[in-house]
């Protein structure tokens, strides 16, 4: 059965906008460089466009090391973009990353709500890329940003980051009309589909699912570390078959 995607014009359409089901699609088949035929918006076919499914482009491989860590921090553990710029080297540890503040609108800004403060659990590449980054900087003081911009005193924009770094690599691929909130949809759903428990996927995305889990429960980090991992797999595993 042939499978469809939508496709966004010049990231024009919201994915909000979309049916639930058209998100799903677009989240597990494209992201993961499955062999879809694309159509636009408005619903005429693309021509030329399907892919060889047995040799998937590996979104990630693509990417250079600082990169390809944004990408992962928003695949894998669930960040939004706001909160990874936001980052400095005092709110990474070995395991996981403290969501503290985010930058929003170019400025330092407090995190979207109180359950946006959090810990972030970390797969076992994506700790191996964070290594590699802070060795690669010349300058690692906890009060310094992971993502610095050219000024170095001020955190990389996530506007230019992907317009100018991110995004060229991706169109190699076909896969230029991904964006961090398709990324962060994909860690959602797919984290749904491979069974993680959806109270920690709430914590892990700092969001909940109900007023009294909310207020009185907080997953731990251990299994949360453990869900990534499994989601981490279940990625690899898909874009490798």
């Amino acid at each position: 059965m042939k499978l469809f995607a939508w496709r966004f014009s010049e990231l024009a359409v919201s994915v909000e906008g979309l049916p639930w089901l058209m998100v799903v699609i677009v989240e597990l088949k494209l992201v993961l460089g499955w062999m879809v035929p694309m159509i636009s918006f408005t619903g005429d076919m693309a021509d030329g466009l399907p892919r060889n499914s047995r040799e998937p482009p590996d979104m990630l491989n693509v990417l250079a090391l600082r990169e390809r860590l944004i990408v992962q921090l928003a695949l894998f553990s669930g960040m939004r973009p706001g909160e990874i710029f936001a980052l400095q080297w005092q709110h990474v540890a070995g395991d996981h990353v403290q969501v503290v503040h985010r930058v929003y609108r170019g400025q330092l800004d407090q995190p979207k709500n109180e359950r946006s403060k959090r810990t972030v659990a970390l797969s076992s590449s994506t700790r191996r890329l964070i290594d590699q980054w802070r060795r690669q900087q010349d300058k690692a003081d906890p009060e310094t940003w992971v993502f610095p911009s050219a000024k170095i005193m001020t955190p990389l924009g996530r506007d230019s980051a992907w317009r100018w770094q991110i995004r060229p690599r991706l169109k190699t691929i076909g896969l230029e009309w991904i964006t961090f909130q398709i990324l962060r949809r994909t860690h959602a759903s797919l984290s749904r589909q491979v069974g993680i428990d959806p109270k920690l996927v709430a914590d892990q995305l700092g969001h909940g699912l109900s007023v009294n889990l909310d207020v009185y429960t907080v997953a731990a980090l251990e299994p949360r570390q453990h869900a990534v991992e499994v989601l981490e797999a279940s990625l690899v595993h898909r874009s490798s078959s």
